[in-house]
C-alpha cells in the first residue's frame, strides 16, 4: 500500500480533513428551489393538474411543487442535466402521501399516517386507489404492491438472465 487509508463516517470529518474536491465545493445550486413556491412558467403539467385535482376532490389537501435543477449522476456524481421536477403533496387528518414527477414517469411515490409507517413501494395509480379510500393501513392492499412488485422484479430478473450476451459481456 501507498499510505494509510482513511475512512471518513461523515462528510463533516471529510471537510475537516480538506480531501473533498472542488468538484463537490462547485455543484450547481438548483436553478429553482421547491421551497421557492413558484408556479412553471409553462404551467403545470397535465397528470401534475389531474393527479392533484383527484385528492382535491376526494378532500385531501393538496399543495404542488416545482423545482429545476441538475440531478447528480447515478454512478459519479457528477452534475446532470438540468430538468423539472414536480411534487404533489396531500395531506389529511394524520394521513399524508407525496410524489415527484420528472419527464413522463412518477418515480417516487409514498404514503404514511396514524398507523402506517412510510410505504414507498407503490406507483401513482396505487396513489390515487389510496386516496379514494382516505388514506388507509389495509394490509391486503398494501402486501398486494409488495406482491406486484416482487413479481416484477422477478420478471426483470429472468429477462435480463434469459437475453444473449456479446463476447463485450464475457461470453465467448
Amino acid at each position: 500500500m501507498s499510505g494509510a487509508l482513511a475512512c471518513f463516517p461523515m462528510r463533516v470529518d471529510a471537510e475537516l480533513a480538506g480531501v473533498l474536491g472542488d468538484a463537490e465545493a462547485a455543484y450547481p445550486a438548483p436553478e429553482v428551489s421547491s421551497l421557492a413556491g413558484l408556479m412553471p412558467p409553462q404551467g403545470w403539467p397535465a397528470a401534475v393538474e389531474s393527479l392533484a385535482a383527484a385528492g382535491s376532490v376526494r378532500g385531501w389537501d393538496v399543495r404542488r411543487q416545482w423545482a429545476r435543477g441538475c440531478l447528480p449522476h447515478a454512478t459519479t456524481g457528477a452534475p446532470g442535466a438540468v430538468q423539472d421536477s414536480y411534487a404533489v403533496r396531500f395531506a389529511r387528518e394524520g394521513w399524508g402521501a407525496w410524489t415527484v414527477r420528472r419527464g413522463a414517469g412518477w418515480p417516487f411515490v409514498w404514503m404514511w399516517g396514524l398507523t402506517l409507517l412510510p410505504f414507498g413501494l407503490g406507483n401513482v395509480t396505487d396513489l390515487k386507489t389510496w386516496l379514494t379510500f382516505g388514506g388507509t393501513n389495509d394490509p391486503v392492499f398494501f402486501d398486494a404492491i409488495r406482491v406486484r412488485v416482487a413479481e416484477q422484479e422477478a420478471a426483470r430478473k429472468a429477462a435480463a438472465l434469459a437475453r444473449p450476451r456479446t463476447k463485450r459481456e464475457g461470453m465467448s
